[in-house]
């Protein structure tokens, strides 16, 4: 089997001679994979020169089929030999799959989206809907400074039930009692309803929780930042060159311009290019050791570090904060997101297989979810700027993906009041 790509007006269209059977199914499923992985979502596949096609060779196409019209997206097969039209036509599956108009695929823009190309990638950015909007509010709980020493004690220890509108990272547990959670506290991210964590008792298994109509995640809790309000902005982007990406700093200097603000909450979910990240391997809790956990000896210890980007070509689910000023209240929980010290902020990071990402505009809620209820969680990492000379890993970085953002309209310093 042979296979040739064409691409034109964002169509692409692949020929293919030979035979479809079950020995070249698997070759073709990869090829469509790394087109898909590239950034094509409208595929034609031109089977005029193709003699022979199996069952195997249908479930491929019925399967890439389903796949883009998930995603907004756009598969089917024109020029179809006679050998491919009689299996189609028994299959019942010709008015499915094969193509009848050629149409340019892409739906016109409403005049509130704003297109442009900055760091080889192309935004797209839109205004999201502000009939009920509501600023965003950032609640600073807990005291991230009694990492220092791993100094953290039940006083020290709150439970809270996260609203479904709440997104949130921080260290915490997913439980109800400090006794059952004092040998699991790990890096937490909650979003759209979901909460996850990475137990730092050396299960090194992701657990998670979904909000329902009667449920709400409860979160025994050390520290965290949560944010509540509205999404002013929904952002797309997309990087034109297979070999290249766009760092996570880059993003979000690009996110903090468009806002026209100096402080803003982020949710983005990402096609991965790589992860630089931290998570820890002990609990902070009743250790009281100084130098814990991030002076040499004990970070080897307590810290595990992506060595270099972890998790390329996979599914990222990022929350957090990003300011242009490490001022108070907000200091204790950012770190430099830059080498150049001119952004900061505190980001998580939720790791799933690779699956294509809709097209258009999306629902956070139903994105979010249907990522929990298809998929199983990688990891959670805390991502972190290792600009290390010669053995750091720099930035985490992406291809492609979709963020909803707004500026940071207040802080509530609820340090002391951890519930």
């Amino acid at each position: 089997m042979e296979i040739t790509r064409r691409v034109h007006d964002q169509i692409t269209e692949l020929t293919i001679t030979g035979r479809l059977d079950a020995y070249w199914a698997d070759h073709l499923s990869k090829e469509l994979d790394g087109y898909i992985r590239e950034g094509a979502h409208h595929l034609i596949l031109d089977l005029s020169g193709l003699d022979y096609i199996s069952s195997a060779g249908v479930r491929i196409l019925v399967q890439y089929n389903k796949m883009l019209s998930e995603m907004n997206g756009h598969f089917s097969v024109s020029g179809i030999s006679e050998p491919v039209k009689k299996v189609l036509d028994l299959s019942g599956l010709s008015d499915i799959l094969v193509h009848k108009k050629v149409t340019k695929p892409v739906k016109k823009e409403t005049p509130d989206i704003r297109q442009y190309e900055k760091y080889g990638t192309r935004f797209k950015i839109s205004v999201e809907d502000e009939s009920d909007r509501k600023p965003v509010e950032c609640r600073l709980k807990g005291s991230p400074q009694l990492l220092n020493g791993a100094r953290f004690s039940e006083k020290d220890c709150g439970t809270l039930s996260v609203p479904a509108d709440d997104y949130g990272v921080g260290l915490g547990c997913l439980g109800h009692r400090f006794e059952e959670c004092q040998s699991r506290f790990g890096e937490f991210i909650t979003v759209a309803g979901t909460t996850s964590y990475l137990p730092s008792d050396g299960t090194n298994v992701p657990d998670f929780m979904i909000a329902s109509a009667t449920l709400q995640p409860e979160i025994c809790l050390l520290y965290g930042l949560f944010f509540s309000g509205s999404f002013t902005r929904f952002i797309r982007f997309d990087v034109q060159s297979p070999m290249e990406s766009i760092r996570l700093s880059s993003l979000c200097t690009e996110i903090l311009e468009s806002l026209e603000t100096g402080c803003a909450v982020v949710t983005l979910i990402a096609e991965t290019e790589g992860l630089v990240g931290t998570a820890l391997r002990d609990s902070p809790v009743n250790q009281t050791t100084a130098g814990v956990p991030f002076q040499y000896p004990y970070i080897r210890k307590w810290l595990s570090f992506t060595s270099e980007r972890a998790y390329p070509q996979n599914i990222a689910l990022i929350t957090g904060i990003v300011t242009q000023t490490p001022d108070e209240p907000l200091r204790p929980y950012i770190r430099p997101l830059d080498s150049q010290n001119q952004l900061y902020g505190h980001f998580h990071a939720a790791v799933f297989p690779y699956r294509p990402i809709k097209i258009g505009r999306l629902d956070i809620r139903q994105t979010v979810q249907n990522l929990y209820e298809t998929d199983s969680i990688l990891s959670v990492l805390h991502l972190i700027n290792d600009d290390r000379e010669i053995s750091g890993a720099g930035e985490s970085e992406f291809r492609r993906g979709a963020c909803w953002v707004a500026p940071v309209s207040s802080f509530i310093n609820d340090r002391r009041n951890i519930k």
